[in-house]
């Protein structure tokens, strides 16, 4: 069996008590952050060499769960 190297990179990610599928909020908010900032860099610009988004999405204030009082 021959394994095909992808054309661009990938990176796979675990979502600690998940299985297949995002059954939590905050996993599935973080796959889709991460699949649209895969989407932006590959696709829309077609740059198959460039770098791989940052391993973890910056989050826009107010999305963390974190109260400000903290």
């Amino acid at each position: 069996m021959k394994i095909r190297k992808p054309d661009v990179p990938v990176r796979l990610v675990f979502y600690p008590g998940e299985g297949h599928g995002n059954q939590k909020a905050a996993a599935r908010y973080d796959y889709n952050l991460r699949m649209m900032r895969w989407f932006d860099t590959y696709l829309k610009t077609g740059d198959r060499d460039a770098p791989l988004p940052a391993e973890r999405p910056v989050l826009p204030a107010g999305t963390t769960g974190v109260s400000s009082d903290d």
